[in-house]
Order: structure tokens, then C-alpha cells, then sequence
């Protein structure tokens, strides 16, 4: 191989690394906006400024706050936002969680003031209370109830005292001593909730508290059970719901919901990593940069759109493969490149892979996870 062609292959190489390197942060946010508010990143739908949010509702006030980290403000239901599901690019997970703050509900606490409201209406927007959240009461004489549009559907009851004993798993988990904490019955579909609590004897003094949140608690916490009462909020987890059954595609995986009509969650195929909410927001994953991401071993890698192969040289002539994939506006970009070279080598650059190719060399490939169409 003459030092010329050595040198451009280096070349090539460089240039391949550099643009596999920017290409490998993809957006979050549109084009122009930003996607952090402090350390916490914001995904498209939801944006900061005029035109980088899908509707009003996915509107994002950042707002600067007296310890210095910023505050997330969704105006449309005057909450406070915690962070966002940026989901799990090695599984087909669904990307549409986010996180807010949400108060509790507080009676009979000494250093509170009569009843406080822990109620949250989210009708009429595209968000509902995740059934991944947990009704929790806590107190030493608590009985605690969780409301939807005037119905209890759930409650459950907390006792202190020697009462331990009556209790399996007491200090691993709520459940009935000190704290207790009940699943959401799935399939409600819940935008409306609301809690009650009264003492559970009503000549023992006490303070109650109910909340809803996404964490699974135990009695250890809660030592004694009235530091409950200086807590302002909980984490509570929403999901939203989009018509947005023209996204599915090969990389985009949008699944309708049973009860409402034109409302879809959306996901990246296996193999596909980020935003699927973006156009062309769903990248390659490139499972070649990671031994722990194929099943090659010692076998070469080659990257594929949505997989990848394991390949082996007849030969020792050099391979060179690389996965990266330029996205345009209306669909892919692919430039090709040949260059002849002495004798029966050829060079062969095509995107988004650089190949050099020898008559006397093979490539033996055999997919294990090969892309499927629709």
C-alpha cells in the first residue's frame, strides 16, 4: 500500500471520529431552543421560549431562584417540575413522564395551621397521575382516603405505639405502622385527585398526613412520624398523552391508548436512542463503541441501522466500518466516494460506512439482531 493511500485512509479515519463525535449528543430541545433549565434538561414537546413547546400546555418557565438553582414552572397547572423521563435507549420504553412537585395534605399538626390542600386538577390538559405513583398516609392515628371527582377509591389506616409487633415487614415498608401506602387501580386514567384524613380514634390526638408519590416508603423513615408535618411537598409522576399516530415509522414507535381517542404514547425502537418527539429525533445507537452493548467477542463489530453484525476477515487486511448516519430534513443523506488505487485495491467511502476492499479479501457477516421493517 503506496504512503499516499495510508495517508488519506488516516485522513478519512480522523474526519469519520470528528463527525462520529458530534453527531453522537443529539437534541433534546428544537432547533435554536434551549433544553436545560439549571441541570435539568427539557425534551421537546415540552420547551422554554415562544415556538420550542408543542401547545400552551408543555410551556416551561425558568425561573431563577434564591439558592441559585433555577426553578421549572409549568403555568398551565401552576406546578413546579422535578425532571423528565428521558426513557431507556436499550429498551422500548415509553418517553412521555415527567416529574412535579405536589403538596400534602396535613391535619391536626401542632405547627400546622387547621387543614391544608394537597388537590390537583389536571382536566382539560394532556397530562394524567401515573398509576406508577402510591397513596400514602402517615401518623400514629390516621385514617387517610384518596379522592377522584368526590369518590374515595382508595384508603388505608396508621397506628404507632407497640403495635409493631402486629406488623410483618414494618420497618422495610408502609404498612400500617406509622405509614401505610396503596397502589392506584390501574386503567383510571386519573387527572383529578384529592385526599381526606380524620383520626382513626377520635379521643387520640395526633397529627395526619396523605400524599400521593412515585417512591415506595417504609416506618423507618418516619421517626418520629410528626417530621412528616414540616414537609411541603412530594414527588408525584404525570404522564402525557399526544395525537401523534403519524410519527410511527421504522425508528419511531407511537402506541394508541384504549379509553382516549387520538391520544398515543411514543417510544424509539429497539436500537434507536433520544427524542422520539423530535423529527428525526430517534439516532442509530452505535452498540459497536461498547463491548458491553454486541455479542462479538473478539469477532469484528460492524454497525447496522438499528442492530449491528459480527463479522470475520478471511484475511488480515484492514476493515474499517464505521456506523454513523447523517439525517436530513425529508429523509437520509448517504454521499459515496471512490478513489482507484494501484494494482486490484480499490478505496470505497460510502456513508455511513468507509470500507477498503482487497480481491483477495472477504467479509463473512451474520446478523444477530437484525433490523425489522414494517
Amino acid at each position: 500500500m503506496g504512503v499516499d493511500v495510508k495517508r488519506f485512509l488516516v485522513v478519512m479515519l480522523l474526519l469519520r471520529i470528528c463527525e462520529y463525535a458530534a453527531a453522537s449528543t443529539f437534541p433534546l430541545a428544537l432547533r435554536n431552543c434551549s433544553d436545560h433549565c439549571g441541570n435539568v434538561s427539557v425534551p421537546y414537546p415540552f420547551g422554554i421560549g415562544k415556538g420550542c413547546y408543542k401547545n400552551k400546555w408543555f410551556e416551561i418557565v425558568c425561573k431563577s431562584s434564591s439558592d441559585q438553582q433555577p426553578i421549572l414552572l409549568l403555568p398551565r397547572i401552576r406546578r413546579a417540575v422535578t425532571s423528565f423521563n428521558l426513557g431507556d435507549p436499550f429498551s422500548i420504553s415509553v418517553y412521555n413522564k415527567f416529574y412535579i412537585q405536589s403538596p400534602l395534605k396535613h391535619s391536626g399538626c401542632p405547627n400546622r395551621d387547621g387543614y391544608s390542600s394537597s388537590s390537583l386538577n389536571l382536566k382539560g390538559s394532556p397530562f394524567f397521575i401515573s398509576e406508577n405513583n402510591k397513596f400514602t398516609a402517615v401518623g400514629c392515628n390516621n385514617k387517610a382516603f384518596m379522592n377522584v371527582t368526590g369518590l374515595q377509591i382508595v384508603g388505608c389506616e396508621t397506628t404507632c405505639g407497640n403495635e409493631i409487633r402486629s406488623y410483618k415487614g414494618a420497618n422495610t415498608s408502609c404498612v400500617g405502622y406509622k405509614c401505610c401506602q396503596m397502589t392506584i387501580p390501574p386503567l383510571l386514567q386519573l387527572q383529578v385527585f384529592d385526599a381526606t384524613v380524620e383520626k382513626l380514634e377520635p379521643n387520640k390526638q395526633g397529627c395526619q398526613v396523605a400524599f400521593l408519590t412515585q417512591f415506595t416508603l417504609s416506618g423507618s423513615l418516619f421517626t418520629p412520624p410528626e417530621l412528616m408535618e414540616y414537609s411541603e411537598y412530594t414527588t408525584i409522576e404525570l404522564e402525557w398523552r399526544l395525537d401523534l399516530s403519524y410519527m410511527t415509522s421504522k425508528r419511531v414507535l407511537c402506541k394508541g391508548n384504549t379509553f382516549f381517542e387520538d391520544s398515543y404514547q411514543c417510544s424509539c425502537h429497539y436500537g434507536y436512542e433520544e427524542n422520539p418527539y423530535i423529527p428525526g429525533g430517534c439516532q442509530d445507537i452505535d452498540e459497536c463503541r461498547d463491548p458491553h452493548l454486541n455479542k462479538c467477542g473478539k469477532r469484528k463489530c460492524v454497525n447496522v441501522l438499528g442492530s449491528y453484525r459480527c463479522g470475520t476477515l478471511s484475511s488480515g487486511l484492514l476493515l474499517l466500518i464505521f456506523g454513523t448516519q447523517s439525517q436530513a430534513q425529508n429523509g437520509e443523506e448517504h454521499a459515496h466516494i471512490q478513489i482507484a488505487v494501484p494494482e486490484s485495491m480499490s478505496l470505497s467511502y460510502s456513508s455511513p460506512n468507509i470500507v477498503v476492499e482487497n480481491s483477495s479479501f472477504s467479509l463473512d457477516t451474520k446478523p444477530l439482531m437484525p433490523h425489522k421493517t414494517q
